[in-house]
């Protein structure tokens, strides 16, 4: 096996999404001689079952200027930041949150307007209200009008968790005066 170290004097855009772009890439570009790659600082390495053609070198330093930001432009490395927070959270909507009995529901826009709409309501409703769990597989019944304000308080409650954590983060990002510290700014939702 051949490693090939390229310098990476700029900074990779942050996350782990970034490096699973990178190494699809690699794989398009080298087929089945790719082996593995992995960073370190400003450093780049490839593992390969030979040695790489100059075409192959080209085509992955092409890759690599699509992957890079300038480390010296401190706004293009906030607005990477604050993509990675965005993309952070929206995971973290996806996950929906816990209710009763290790259950999971929606925080999709759409479950977060219905949450509201039957909370408005609540006092007016036949019960049981029965909503879908997350994956389909379950129902929960929530069998009076402050079970169902307890339940939709927990939803909200996430989202609002959610959300500022987020925004406590881009306000961090805000604040940074360098990239080294946008940087180490980590997302530890």
């Amino acid at each position: 096996m051949i490693v090939t170290t390229f310098s990476i004097n700029k900074h990779f855009e942050d996350g782990d999404l970034a490096m699973d772009r990178l190494v699809e890439s690699l794989r398009t570009i080298l087929g089945n001689e790719f082996v593995s790659a992995s960073t370190d600082d400003d450093e780049l390495s490839i593992t390969t079952l030979h040695e790489l053609s100059p075409e192959k070198t080209a085509a992955i330093k092409a890759v690599l200027a699509a992957h890079r930001v300038d480390k010296h432009d401190l706004a293009t490395v906030k607005a990477h930041k604050y993509k990675a927070i965005d993309a952070r959270t929206r995971e973290l909507m996806d996950l929906g949150f816990e209710a009763a009995n290790g259950l999971y529901f929606s925080l999709s826009v759409g479950a977060q307007l219905k949450l509201l709409r039957l909370d408005l309501v609540r006092e007016d409703l036949d019960y049981p209200v029965v909503f879908n769990t997350l994956d389909d597989c379950a129902s929960y019944s929530v069998a009076t009008p402050v079970a169902l304000h307890a339940f939709v308080v927990r939803g909200l409650t996430r989202v609002h968790e959610i959300v500022e954590g987020g925004t406590d983060l881009k306000n961090r990002v805000r604040a940074a005066q360098t990239v080294a510290e946008v940087v180490r700014i980590a997302d530890p939702r």
